[in-house]
């Protein structure tokens, strides 16, 4: 008894790609190379859904990834310190964000640097 071959993935899609340059019907193209022209359907219908996973996929990863800064008013909330840090040089603030974030920035730092960088930790997930 003769083994069945096996065709690819990638050989499907060389076949839709010549069945629709053909012109003709899947039936038609499956008879004339051999094949039900359903599987050929079926394929197309198949190869399809994978690259639309796939691009979905990969759209969700560039929009977690590169997420649009949106230009938000900043705010500040004022904050009392309960006793000066030991640890800390004399130089150096800390800062406790509302997302449990600490940042500890160096006196005398420019404005709108650190504007820039509690903006930025902020949105950090």
């Amino acid at each position: 008894m003769a083994k069945k071959q096996s065709i690819t993935a990638r050989q499907w899609a060389a076949r839709i790609t010549s069945w629709q340059r053909s012109g003709l019907t899947s039936k038609e193209f499956g008879r004339r190379e051999g094949f039900r022209g359903d599987q050929l359907s079926w394929w197309k219908w198949h190869l399809s859904k994978r690259v639309k996973t796939r691009t979905l996929a990969q759209r969700r990863r560039r929009t977690a990834v590169a997420k649009p800064v949106a230009s938000q008013p900043m705010a500040f909330v004022e904050a009392r310190l309960a006793a000066p840090a030991p640890a800390l040089p004399a130089a150096t603030v800390e800062i406790v964000l509302g997302n449990g974030r600490v940042l500890r920035v160096p006196q005398g730092c420019d404005g709108v640097w650190l504007a820039q960088v509690l903006t930025a930790a902020e949105r950090m997930d």
